[in-house]
């Protein structure tokens, strides 16, 4: 009998221990990353190697990660597929309410200046304008 509460406990102890979170459908986006950590130039880098692919009418991706208030990642995806921006903003790992993915089909992406700010806008017809990243400018 002791042994088998022995066993028991063991499995109990290994099925709740946590495993690492994969992202479902997560890819290899090595260097394609825009993270508000970074140095805001690297950040402007990228997202404008994207918008210069957007405007040649290549294909390309991107990745914004931004933090919520409470620190916890949030992941934007950009993919332009030579004719649409395709827009995913990943709120799951949000400890504080429910994590949900939000996806739009949008037609063009440009760059606002405002005031002392440069903000990245999506224009995405029925939906209007979403705002994608926002930086100083010095």
């Amino acid at each position: 009998m002791k042994r088998w509460m022995g066993v028991l406990l063991i499995v109990i102890m290994v099925g709740c221990t946590e495993s690492p979170d994969i992202e479902e459908g997560s890819k290899d986006r090595t260097g394609t990353g825009v993270s508000n950590m970074e140095a805001p130039s690297d950040n402007i880098e990228k997202l404008d190697d994207f918008i210069q692919q957007y405007h040649n009418g290549i294909p390309a991706e991107v990745r914004i990660i931004q933090s919520s208030v409470e620190g916890d990642p949030v992941y934007t995806d950009l993919t332009y597929t030579g004719e649409n921006i395709l827009y995913k903003h990943d709120t799951r790992k949000v400890k504080v309410g429910e994590g949900q993915i939000i996806e739009r089909t949008c037609e063009k992406i440009e760059k606002v200046k405002k005031d002392q700010s440069l903000v990245y806008v999506l224009k995405c017809g029925f939906y209007g304008t979403i705002e994608i990243y926002e930086t100083t400018i010095e």
